[in-house]
């Protein structure tokens, strides 16, 4: 029950048309990875074995593999890095983790002339990457708790955006995974919503853009 009035409340909030989208990146943006399609590939340049793939895996999600490391790896196997490696896996990368679901969402939000913030908690190296894999192009703002000395669900981290965007609390609409950032935006009077699937943060935003032209 306590849920479901949760659910109401944040939907029944969103009713007034927004002036911008602010959206949570990791989770929302992106997916589990694809071990699949990452494996391979770094089979077949570096001749990594699965328990050599097995090793560099909580590296390389944690976001921690930057190009050194990989040449240092090849070199220590013996293995020549072709001229396009660097591009060729910065597109694996990309493939494996972005949600394809969630960026057709954004490209459509971005027709109603909504501009779309990225506010995330994630630290400078994955940023690092993500950027170089064009995951934040189709964002008009990007906003990272290490840039701005606070992260969410610290209430100074939210006002710090306020401040940025230069808008009203109610002018917002918040979306994040975790319910304690969602809280927190909530508790200053952004419009929130908590996500779970690109299926049902469409249906949410659905009751608030529709005073836009049709979804």
């Amino acid at each position: 029950m306590k849920k479901i009035l949760f659910l109401l409340l944040m939907v029944s909030s969103l009713i007034a048309s927004p002036r911008a989208i602010v959206f949570d990146f990791n989770g929302v943006m992106t997916r589990e990875p694809n071990r699949e399609t990452i494996y391979p590939f770094l089979h077949e340049t570096l001749h990594l074995s699965k328990a050599e793939f097995e090793k560099v895996y909580e590296a390389l999600m944690s976001g921690k593999t930057d190009r050194e490391f990989w040449r240092s790896l090849a070199k220590e196997k013996g293995v020549h890095l072709t001229n396009t490696w660097g591009k060729d896996f910065t597109a694996i990368m990309k493939d494996s983790f972005a949600n394809p679901e969630m960026f057709a969402l954004v490209d459509r939000l971005k027709q109603k002339q909504l501009p779309m913030i990225l506010f995330s908690n994630m630290d400078a190296i994955p940023a690092r990457h993500f950027r170089e894999m064009g995951l934040f192009e189709p964002f008009d703002r990007h906003i990272f708790a290490f840039e701005i000395g606070a992260a969410k669900p610290d209430p100074k981290a939210y006002q710090i955006l306020l401040q940025e965007l230069d808008l009203p609390p109610e002018d917002i609409i918040f979306i994040d995974d975790q319910p304690d950032n969602i809280r927190a935006a909530q508790a200053i009077g952004m419009k929130v919503v908590l996500f779970q699937s690109a299926s049902q943060l469409q249906e949410d935003l659905e009751i608030s853009l529709e005073q836009l032209n049709h979804f």
